[in-house]
């Protein structure tokens, strides 16, 4: 059992290290950290030694006693290295099993190896060279606290943190892994440039140029970016690196750009959805054609930042007021009317407490975030491309979700591939997903609340009816890339009805708490 296979070269050899990571964590970084860090060593890691079979398709470990392998294997070992996807806020800090692995490492004394990715510890040496940057440092490494599980399986969440509170409590917890973190850090500071040092004043200049650059750039002020070009150029940049740099940050906001919550409800945005389409209240598929398959397709005079041809995503031709850094993860699906999607976005805004304001709203809403000229007019991506990179990227950084559902009976927002999909991410990565519906069915749904239980089972049984096999795609490449090549289409099948029925269970249960 102690003898595991060597996935660098094939062979088969004794294990030296315990590996702890998150399932969330990508690929790449893996083959980074094996080749630089972990090369001359055999690592017990779940993914391979586990029994992935039992797991998500028999779920029978979950009633085994949770400290039967870990304990076992981390006392073999005798070391524990964990990976970090990022110095800020790092996934595995909130991970139930995750935590559970750094607390047996520290109940026996273990020592704890940190590593991360070499851009990560760029970022981190960076931030270290400034007093705001160490403010981040302080917050996310040194005063690091594991009590923020997060899991869509309450059970793990449960058993781990009673585990721990029994034995090392939190408190004791925390102080090994801000030792640990603090190692870290210590090592890092080791391998800072000096010779850069000597110039840390004209650095922390720069960033707080860049800084500016990167806020007028959200509302494009030509002026005040030719006054910053020239900043740059004063401390140092060539006028080449600093052009480079701001087509450089326009593409990063570009990727990043959200559309307000204001415009959608706007005037404006229906008068040109109506104009366009000429119909009086056109569903988004309407306005696929009516916006990008005529002669004069909307962006098409524009250059993308995002890749330099022409021919532009939606967000990066709507005012500029509208468009600024996502807050706001929308999970919907095109077959929605403009009335139908406003009306629940309505709800969202006048039922959220306090009221929300709807210029600081900006969703990443793929109508408008990606680049539907490529995808449409020049048919050269489809919407699954990067798959990993389209939903959990996004999804991490922006960290919540609204998921509009038509009606709560017999909704399409669960037929459709990409919602189904988005649902499962969403749940996987254990993020806050808030569920709204237009009036009207909102309506309906609460007289059906108030016929109590017999309205309660038709909810239920509606709302919940998930068919991840039949869900459907506009392109059928998007629909083989998410049901076989994302995951494989049983284990997707079995883990996104268990998902889905946490969310929608809770968003059934706000239903009676507000009734």
């Amino acid at each position: 059992m102690n003898f595991r296979w060597n996935i660098l070269d094939g062979t088969f050899r004794s294990i030296d290290q315990f590996l702890s990571n998150s399932y969330s964590i990508y690929s790449a970084l893996f083959v980074e950290l094996f080749t630089k860090y972990i090369k001359a060593a055999l690592v017990f890691m779940s993914f391979f030694v586990g029994n992935q079979l039992r797991v998500f398709v028999d779920e029978y470990v979950s009633d085994l006693p949770i400290d039967v392998d870990t304990d076992t294997r981390l006392a073999e070992f005798g070391q524990l290295v964990t990976i970090i996807d990022t110095w800020k806020n790092p996934i595995n800090f909130s991970r139930p099993w995750c935590v559970y692995e750094l607390f047996v490492a520290a109940k026996h004394d273990i020592p704890i190896t940190i590593v991360t990715s070499k851009d990560d510890l760029d970022s981190l040496r960076v931030a270290m060279q400034h007093e705001r940057g160490m403010q981040d440092v302080a917050k996310f490494l040194v005063g690091v606290n594991l009590q923020e599980i997060e899991t869509w399986r309450p059970e793990d969440k449960v058993k781990i943190r009673s585990v721990i509170q029994a034995t090392l409590g939190f408190e004791g917890l925390n102080k090994k892994i801000q030792q640990a973190c603090a190692d870290f850090l210590a090592t890092t500071f080791r391998t800072l440039d000096w010779q850069g040092l000597a110039n840390a004043g004209a650095a922390v200049e720069m960033n707080e140029a860049l800084a500016k650059l990167e806020s007028v750039l959200w509302s494009e002020q030509h002026d005040m970016v030719q006054q910053n070009i020239r900043e740059l150029c004063q401390l140092g940049m060539t006028e080449g690196e600093a052009l480079q740099t701001v087509q450089q940050i326009r593409a990063r906001q570009s990727m990043r750009a959200g559309v307000s919550l204001r415009y959608l409800l706007s005037m404006n945005f229906l008068r040109l959805a109506c104009s366009r389409t000429g119909l009086a209240d056109p569903t988004f598929n309407d306005m696929k054609e009516a916006f990008w398959l005529r002669e004069d397709p909307i962006g098409s005079d524009i250059i993308c930042p995002r890749d330099g041809l022409p021919g532009c995503a939606l967000v990066d031709w709507i005012p500029r007021a509208d468009r600024r850094e996502q807050t706001h993860f929308m999970s919907w699906t095109w077959r929605y009317s403009t009335g139908q999607l406003r009306s629940a976005l309505e709800m969202f805004r006048v039922n959220s407490r306090p009221v929300l304001d709807c210029n600081s709203i900006f969703f990443y809403m793929c109508f408008f975030a990606n680049n539907q000229y490529r995808i449409i007019v020049d048919g050269s991506a489809a919407g699954s491309d990067n798959l990993e990179n389209s939903f959990q990227t996004n999804l991490t950084r922006i960290g919540k979700m609204v998921a509009v559902l038509d009606t709560w009976k017999d909704p399409v927002y669960l037929k459709r591939v990409w919602t189904v999909y988005e649902q499962f991410v969403a749940c996987d990565l254990g993020l806050p997903v808030e569920f709204v519906m237009p009036k009207k069915s909102m309506s309906s749904l609460h007289d059906k609340i108030k016929q109590g239980e017999s309205g309660l089972k038709e909810i239920r049984d509606s709302i919940c009816r998930v068919d991840s096999e039949r869900a459907e795609a506009w392109d059928p490449r998007d629909e083989a890339r998410v049901m076989l090549g994302a995951l494989s289409r049983f284990l997707f099948k079995r883990n996104m009805h268990n998902a889905f029925d946490v969310s929608i269970q809770k968003f059934i249960d706000s239903l009676f708490d507000n009734h």
